[in-house]
């Protein structure tokens, strides 16, 4: 069959029966090509077995077992060929012939069909990326005379763009009319992922980059862990040290700054009062009697006051060292990483995106977004005339058809907000409802589309009730969706009534304003004897235009207009072909992705969006300080404990600030997923790095004990590297939905319902990347193989993402680079973080408050053994030689001086408490004046993104191309989507339209359901009250017929006008 009979197949499928078929053949490549009694190719069918995902063959090999599923839900589950199901959760047609279908039992076979098919993402397996020639011979006579009028540097940068494009075009959801394959986990190129989205694409180039830094930053420390873990630093022979060197000790713990050569002396001026502070420790400071001297005799002492004024202090002197050469590798390793960072940050960014952006051409590369259309410009013929008309005035090239007539899509959103997402949340309490009803009752009701009070009251009668596991998940039940059912009725009985109000008062005045003008004429012919002048009567219009997508044949005419339009405001002599309607001077940009699209909050003014962001702001703090509080009483027992609830709020974190970004407002998902990476990033890195660095006392940073910050750090890591990755590839949620609950569902549809794939968010795996990251640098110079950890991590996040992405996960938005530019200010952070904390871990060394009074020794009381005690009450034992020094207490952390020394170098010392060796000084003055220089430097770049940009762009607005221009025009992009207003709900596979689509052709909607048309997704069509009224958002396409032939057939009763097919 060819091109054109199978697109027609495609269009009309709902209207073919799929419960008979008569033949079926092979097409030679491991693939049946099922035929319906029309003759027709309705799908492409697996038949191997390599071609299943690796669940779904587990569960041909379990089917067998009558306890895994029932035999009803057993049939044909060997059987890959699909005979007369569809992926929507229904069998044939509903024609009143199609009886069978409403007796057939669900399917498990259906379900992994429906889940490899619908869920994971697929590409066409004949439909490959290839050069192409710039002349096309379905193109018009006219474009092949442009085309070949090009000159050769056009087609030198066309030929250097088709090098760039990816390997596979991803198929839409649903697609059956031509042959698809899962992708390939370790066959799928980097580029290909992103057809998934700019912004995954470049979190996969980002993530492999990190990895790639941090195993060279940790090459570049290695020295350092060598030098931690060998006796110079240590230096364990001496007999006086608490603590043993244990032989089994890991390396990780070995090669870290932890001080075993610790030793108890005379602190003769040393009082409890001077530990009183938090983080409170007691281990550091121990009193002993005089007669505690086990070298003297007992002595008894009556006064108790006496005693406490014959106690001997002693401090625990930590007597590791380092050496100039150890922080001279430290700063090697902050200047490849800073420098790493910031080539990441520009010019590696920049060219993978320009790249991910090149290697496909999406809907953005076309439309441009109009953010201040007049109030009444709600008609999208009126936005084309003047497109159509500027581009002839901008155009240099006027012969071209394209520039001529270049616009092929307008949609004109309206603040219809609170209609929009009444109907929305309507339709989805439906859905709930009608999942729960018995199969064969579901097409008799059909409460969807007919949802009247009986038949809604009959449904909860016979609905199913709740079973324990969907009362967990606090789903509501058959009579508390009919509740919610009513009430979002009566609010929109309540909006109807405003609008037929509104409507009553526009055609009252309508009707006096016609009369004004009729007396004014009659008038005017009487005095100059004139005819009267017609006037086109303003259509009646309740809500108002908020936003204008304006999509172009060529992505040449996309930027002519950029660069005509984006003009500085202030300009008072603007060309009037360059106003709307000659007065109005528009906001123009380039708009994101189609899917992208966040079309229920669009209209939402800016005081109303940062309301919503306050209130969820200011919760977002108190649960940081609640994640704070209990990380603080975990440690307050054990370093483990602390690492487990750090773990466990970090897996709770990502769900806490996603409720909350919920009720947020944002325009475009990309916002909303920055919003949700900037709460949880900020609460990860609060409680894994900088609440542990608070909470743990100062003198305990290097200690060799379970309480010290290297163990919680070890234990961190572990839990990071082990247990995110391997909860995402075990699954337990999709494989409990998909091996347990599937098999025993009642009906079809809910079966599908448990082939969803696991929910996930782009901002949370910025967020683990990040966060990895963030920890590694804060406490890089004490635990610096925390790089090869971080590495490590990271690389495991690669791969478990990209399987979870391609076979786990379900469909997401096409996502753009708004999150991974916001992930660049982060990683500025912790770079600053990185400078910082190294030149203050430094300068803090050796952590022990312990400074040595210069020409002292101690006195014959201190000289001896002793039994002491320290002050949490733990006994030690203690022996002095002759000649050790004396030592007094001084505060060594730097970063608490009132005012705080930074940077933190050897003259910041206090005067006559200085602990600084010259090496120390020297490595100190090094790494100060650089943290210093990059926190400059950070400062800068933030003042020149938020101050300097924003104030440049007021003043002289510009547009800047990024890349090579396309030279596909917009018609002839396989699976390119239109701006069509939708929702997605969350559990369902098809999201819902929120526009009338008389004039929009359905190949642009972006998806394609197996059995239910476009209109049935419709929520415009459930008020048939309002049926007529412009109160949805206005979509419409001008398709030029060679392009419409050779992607798809139009129905012939649309007429022709100018050589376009006017949908």
């Amino acid at each position: 069959h060819d091109n054109k009979t199978q697109m027609t197949m495609t269009t009309n499928r709902e209207e073919d029966n799929l419960l008979s078929t008569n033949s079926s053949s092979s097409d030679g490549d491991g693939y049946k090509l099922v035929r319906c009694e029309r003759g027709r190719i309705i799908e492409y069918a697996k038949t191997r077995m390599s071609d299943m995902t690796a669940s779904r063959r587990l569960a041909i090999k379990l089917s067998k077992y009558s306890w895994y599923c029932p035999p009803s839900a057993n049939d044909n589950i060997n059987n890959n060929v699909k005979n007369g199901s569809n992926n929507d959760g229904e069998y044939g047609d509903r024609s009143d012939d199609s009886k069978a279908a409403e007796h057939k039992m669900p399917s498990l076979n259906d379900g992994w069909e429906y889940f490899e098919r619908v869920t994971l993402p697929r590409h066409h397996i004949n439909h490959k990326h290839t050069k192409t020639k710039t002349t096309n011979s379905n193109d018009n006579a006219d474009d092949d005379d442009d085309d070949n009028a090009d000159d050769s540097d056009d087609n030198d940068a066309y030929s250097l763009r088709d090098s760039l494009r990816d390997i596979h075009v991803r198929a839409k959801p649903g697609e059956f009319s031509e042959p698809t394959e899962l992708y390939s986990v370790w066959k799928t190129p980097e580029k290909d992922l992103g057809d998934f989205g700019i912004g995954i694409g470049l979190y996969f180039s980002t993530l492999r980059l990190l990895a790639i830094i941090t195993f060279i930053a940790g090459l570049i420390l290695l020295p350092n862990m060598i030098y931690f873990a060998s006796d110079e630093y240590n230096n364990d022979n001496d007999t006086n040290a608490t603590n043993d060197t244990n032989n089994t000790r890991s390396f990780i713990i070995e090669s870290s700054a932890i001080c075993r050569n610790t030793q108890w002396l005379p602190c003769p001026t040393c009082t409890e009062d001077q530990w009183n502070f938090f983080p409170r420790t007691g281990r550091h400071l121990a009193f002993a009697n005089v007669n505690a001297n086990v070298n003297n005799s007992i002595n008894t002492i009556d006064d108790d006051h006496q005693q406490q004024q014959q106690q001997l202090a002693f401090i625990l002197v930590n007597n590791c060292t380092i050496n100039f050469r150890t922080g001279l590798i430290s700063w090697i390793a902050l200047a490849f990483v800073s420098f790493s960072i910031l080539l990441l940050n520009t010019l590696y960014r920049k060219h993978h995106e320009i790249g991910f952006d090149e290697s496909q051409q999406t809907s953005q590369d076309y439309t441009i977004h109009i953010t201040n259309p007049p109030t009444d410009a709600t008609s999208p013929d009126e936005w084309n005339e003047f497109f159509t008309q500027l581009s002839l005035t901008t155009s240099s090239n006027t012969t071209n058809t394209h520039m001529m007539e270049p616009v092929v899509g307008v949609t004109v959103s309206l603040n219809n907000q609170e209609l929009t997402r009444a109907l929305v949340q309507r339709r989805k309490y439906l859905y709930d409802l009608e999942v729960r009803l018995p199969h064969k009752q579901v097409r008799r009701l059909n409460i969807v589309s007919n949802p009247n009070p009986q038949t809604l009251a009959e449904a909860v009668a016979i609905a199913s009730p709740l079973v324990w596991w969907e009362r967990l998940y606090l789903m509501h039940s058959p009579q508390a969706l009919l509740t919610n059912i009513q009430v979002i009725d009566k609010r929109i009985d309540d909006i109807s009534k405003s609008i037929h109000e509104a409507e009553e008062q526009w055609k009252v005045m309508m009707m006096m304003e016609e009369k004004k003008k009729k007396k004014k004429a009659e008038g005017d012919n009487d005095n100059n004897h004139h005819p009267p002048s017609s006037s086109s009567v303003p259509s009646f219009s309740y809500y108002d235009a908020s936003s204008v997508f304006v999509t172009f044949q060529t992505e040449e005419a996309q930027r002519s207009m950029l660069r005509a339009l984006m003009i500085t405001p202030s300009v008072s002599n603007t060309s009037s072909d360059l106003l709307f309607r000659g007065t109005h001077q528009l906001h123009v940009k380039e708009s994101v992705e189609a899917g992208e699209m966040r079309w229920l909050d669009l209209a939402d003014t800016t005081m109303q969006r940062l309301k919503k962001l306050a209130i969820t702001t200011t919760i977002h703090i108190i649960t940081i300080i609640v994640g704070c509080i209990i990380v603080f009483y975990c440690r307050h027992y054990d370093a483990y404990y602390a690492a487990l609830a750090i773990t466990c709020l970090n897996s709770i974190t990502p769900t806490l600030c996603n409720q909350l970004v919920y009720y947020e407002s944002h325009s475009y998902e990309g916002a909303k997923e920055t919003s949700l990476y900037v709460k949880v990033t900020i609460s990860l890195w609060m409680q894994t790095a900088v609440i542990t660095a608070v909470i743990t006392p100062f003198t305990e940073t290097i200690t060799d004990d379970k309480a010290g910050i290297i163990y919680s750090l070890f234990a961190i890591y572990a839990f990071e590297i082990g247990r995110g990755p391997l909860m995402q590839l075990l699954d337990v949620y999709g494989h409990v939905q998909r091996h347990i609950f599937a098999p025993w569902a009642p009906n079809q549809r809910r079966m599908n319902l448990m082939f969803q794939g696991a929910y996930w968010k782009l901002a949370e795996r910025y967020t683990s990347m990040t966060n990895i990251l963030f920890l590694t640098f804060f406490y890089s110079s004490i635990f610096p193989i925390g790089f090869f950890l971080s590495s490590l991590a990271l690389l495991i996040h690669y791969w478990t993402d990209k399987f979870c992405l391609l076979r786990n996960w379900s469909r997401a938005p096409h996502l753009g680079s708004k999150i991974a530019h916001s992930s660049a200010f982060f990683f500025m952070a912790a770079v600053v973080f990185f400078a910082v904390c190294s030149a203050y871990s430094f300068a803090d060394f050796p952590y022990d408050n312990a400074c040595q009074v210069e020409g002292s020794v101690a006195g014959n009381a201190y000289v001896g053994d002793f039994i002491a005690h320290d002050m949490d009450g733990r006994e030690v034992e203690i022996s002095v030689e002759e000649n050790s020094p004396n030592y007094f207490y001084c505060n060594q952390d730097m970063m608490y001086y009132s005012p705080i020394a930074f940077p933190p170098i050897a003259s910041k010392q206090p005067y006559g408490q200085e602990w600084m060796t010259s090496d120390q000084e020297r490595t100190t003055t090094l790494l100060g004046y650089t943290a210093l220089g990059i926190v400059i430097f950070v400062l800068c770049r933030l003042m020149f993104f938020f101050i300097i940009v924003p104030i440049r762009s007021r003043l002289s607005q510009s547009f800047t191309p990024e890349g090579l221009i396309g030279k596909e025009i917009f018609t002839k992009v396989k699976e390119i989507s239109a701006y069509i207003p939708q929702v997605k709900l969350y559990g369902y596979p098809f999201p819902l339209i929120l526009c009338n689509l008389g004039h929009i052709n359905n190949d642009y909607i972006g998806w394609t359901s197996p059995r239910r048309s476009h209109e049935f997704y419709n929520v415009i069509n459930d008020i048939p009250s309002l049926k007529g009224l412009p109160l949805f958002a206005n979509a419409k396409q001008w398709i030029p017929i060679s392009s419409s032939s050779s992607y798809g057939t139009l129905s012939s009763s649309f007429p022709i006008k100018d050589k376009h097919q006017v949908i």
